[in-house]
């Protein structure tokens, strides 16, 4: 990967930080990890899941929870 994309791909990261974690996601949205988990499973929540990890930033976050209200 070149130093220009690394560097962007950095900045970006900065700008819009990811929540990596069942739990963070949870604790974010004040559910249950369980039922985090149970919807990212069910695809109802779509979340990527990249060599293990989630990836999911609070704005996709939000838009899940007022699309659900």
């Amino acid at each position: 990967m070149s130093e220009a994309k690394r560097h962007r791909l950095d900045q970006l990261e900065k700008e819009t930080p990811h929540l990596r974690t069942a739990a963070e996601i949870a604790a974010y949205m004040r559910m249950d990890e369980k039922t985090v988990s149970s919807l990212i499973h069910s695809g109802e929540l779509k979340i990527r899941q990249v060599a293990g990890v989630y990836r999911a930033t609070k704005q996709q976050l939000d838009r899940y929870i007022e699309g659900v209200q």
